[in-house]
């Protein structure tokens, strides 16, 4: 992001308004807050960006993972939005993730993923094993379950995130991009 004080030429300096500073202390005091008091502070962000959060995971969960990630409170709704709505197939993303050389490891696991203990613990290693298997690093494995199941490929710990978002979203999100792209 570029800054006024690149484009004036100007140095900032400890008297002068600079809301790239701005924005680094409001992350810094998200970061700080605990779980409760970031889902509370959370709630109405989400309410404002339409997204409901009755059927999915714990706010509090869902803040946790975001708040390194988020420096407002407005980044991180639209951050959680996979968490409790469905993303868009994007065709696109999932041709740069899914190659030759990951498909049968993710078709592989897209079936364990039905009966592995959901657990994060888990899930990475189900991933870990599927990739190892198929003679590939786990990231072949699991930048493809992002944009599968989050329509991202910048997400926090993908295990992590499988877990909150659930088995039968993952599930489904996983078959309807696997389906997309075939």
């Amino acid at each position: 992001m570029v800054s006024w004080f690149d484009l004036t030429g100007l140095t900032p300096s400890p008297g002068r308004f600079d809301p790239e500073k701005l924005q680094w202390l409001n992350h810094e005091h998200l970061k700080r807050l605990d779980a409760d008091e970031l889902a509370r502070r959370l709630t109405p962000f989400l309410a404002a960006a339409g997204i409901g959060v009755a059927a999915g995971p714990a706010v509090a969960r869902v803040a946790t993972l975001l708040k390194d990630r988020s420096p407002t409170l407005v980044d991180m709704a639209e951050a959680a939005r996979y968490f409790y709505q469905s993303p868009p197939v994007d065709r696109a993303l999932l041709g740069e993730q899914i190659t030759p050389a990951n498909r049968e490891a993710l078709d592989e696991l897209a079936g364990e993923f039905a009966t592995t203990d959901w657990t994060r613990e888990a899930i990475g290693a189900a991933i870990k094993a599927a990739a190892a298997r198929h003679g590939i690093k786990p990231a072949l494995v699991m930048m493809p379950l992002r944009a599968l199941v989050a329509g991202t490929p910048r997400t926090p710990a993908i295990d992590a995130v499988l877990e909150l978002v659930g088995r039968e979203a993952t599930l489904a999100r996983t078959a309807e991009g696997l389906r997309a792209t075939r």
